[in-house]
């Protein structure tokens, strides 16, 4: 572990090493401290490495972009969102050097091309134009069981995710993007969502849009598509929204990052 303080800022700055979060003695004995420097006025700020061997090869480094982010953060009035993104190996090490990740555009399914170049217009009228090299944008989890929170990856949902690293980040408002996890589908399968409420409702509604020209089908569809923005939590046998929320943006920036561990 290596601990530091930014007097000038009021910062009290952990670094974690894997080794150190598994030492649960460790972790405990430290609260009280913690307490005390909030207690002084300074903000606790816990920044989580990997193995012990990269948090010794790289933790003067790390510990100086951290601080930046820190401080940026702390001056900063604009509200951020909490998210956490499952990327691939080595991504961290990218962002830590100082330099944004982005979506490889290659890794994009040709099946689901159409929907990501959707979403890509939506955010470019959301939250402006992407920066220069950016095709489609990076993906992260804002909350669960309608809730801002970590991940679980003992839930079903997440179990997918191995041999990775989940990113925990805060993002300013102004540059993500919410959808509903569930909706999406939607638009991923090239679907019309439908405004049903019952099964009748669904079979009539389907045999109306089932008996338009197919261009006007497809205008339908589109149009239909702008419902996957709508987070407000629908917990009905018939329908789910708003539990499953995902988050979009152009790039990972160095000083979003907050911690990060490998799964």
């Amino acid at each position: 572990m290596v601990f530091e303080v930014d007097e000038e800022h009021k910062l009290a700055i952990y670094w974690f090493s894997r080794e150190d979060l598994e030492n649960q003695a460790l972790l405990e004995s430290l609260k009280p401290e913690q307490a005390e420097w909030n207690h002084k006025g300074y903000r606790v700020c816990e920044f989580h490495s990997g193995t012990g061997d990269l948090f010794e090869l790289t933790k003067e480094l790390l510990i100086h972009n951290k601080k930046m982010m820190a401080i940026k953060n702390l001056h900063s009035r604009e509200k951020k969102m909490r998210v956490w993104t499952f990327q691939p190996l080595g991504t961290c090490s990218k962002i830590l050097s100082g330099k944004s990740y982005r979506t490889d555009e290659s890794s994009i399914e040709p099946t689901f091309v159409k929907a990501y170049n959707w979403l890509s217009t939506q955010m470019k009228n959301k939250i402006g134009n992407k920066p220069e090299g950016v095709t489609y944008p990076v993906w992260a989890w804002y909350s669960y069981d309608g809730v801002n929170k970590k991940p679980d990856r003992r839930r079903r949902l997440f179990t997918c995710y191995k041999n990775c690293e989940l990113l925990e980040l805060e993002i300013p408002e102004s540059e993500i993007v919410l959808s509903d996890y569930d909706s999406w589908h939607y638009v991923l399968n090239d679907m019309w969502f439908d405004n049903s409420q019952n099964e009748a409702e669904w079979e009539e509604l389907h045999n109306l849009y089932d008996s338009l020209p197919l261009d006007k089908q497809e205008k339908y569809k589109i149009a239909s598509w702008q419902k996957v923005f709508d987070t407000s939590i629908v917990d009905t046998a018939w329908m789910k929204q708003g539990l499953y929320v995902q988050a979009t943006f152009w790039e990972i920036k160095p000083e979003y990052l907050i911690s990060y561990k490998t799964v």
